[in-house]
């Protein structure tokens, strides 16, 4: 868990439809989270039977009175001091980027704010448990954009370079 989130809480997912921000968008709301997500027009039916309340786009994330629990940047293109003034109190900025932002988290240690980077998780039985307890119940469902053969990894990694892919860019071994 990133930040455990509360019902009614809201959360504020960049890249929302991408590998990482698709399980972001169904974990906040299995927690009952109201999740806003971040990314392409053309993803928001999708994104909406994911768990996104609403979908915004990406020049225009933030809006005017937003105070959100949780910003996760999942694109990794973002700043902290252009999340802060929509954090809630004790709200938390998370980014895939941790060399990105370095100065923001200085800031965050100085603020009511908290940040800190999503990387790679150890993980152990329970975690799993809980991820299959989600899978089973419909809360948390596979999201695959295409599968490449081995030999085909340099169009995978362009595929995941480029914008539009909906959840994770796979190679079959």
């Amino acid at each position: 868990r990133i930040r455990p989130l509360q019902p009614d809480q809201r959360a504020l997912v960049i890249g929302a439809a991408g590998g990482v921000g698709i399980y972001s968008v169904q974990l906040a709301a299995s927690q009952g989270a109201v999740v806003s997500a971040v990314a392409g027009g053309d993803n928001a039916a999708w994104l909406a039977g994911q768990g996104a309340a609403d979908v915004r786009p990406r020049e225009a994330p933030y809006r005017a009175g937003d105070r959100f629990d949780l910003v996760l940047d999942a694109a990794g293109k973002s700043l902290f001091a252009q999340a802060a003034p929509h954090l809630a109190r004790g709200g938390t900025y998370v980014s895939t980027n941790p060399t990105g932002d370095l100065g923001g988290f200085v800031r965050a240690a100085l603020s009511d704010k908290r940040a800190g980077w999503l990387m790679m998780l150890r993980t152990d039985p329970e975690r799993l448990r809980r991820l299959i307890a989600l899978w089973r119940a419909g809360a948390l469902k596979p999201a695959i954009d295409s599968v490449y053969a081995l030999e085909d990894a340099d169009a995978a990694f362009d595929r995941f370079a480029a914008r539009g892919e909906r959840g994770r860019v796979l190679l079959k071994l």
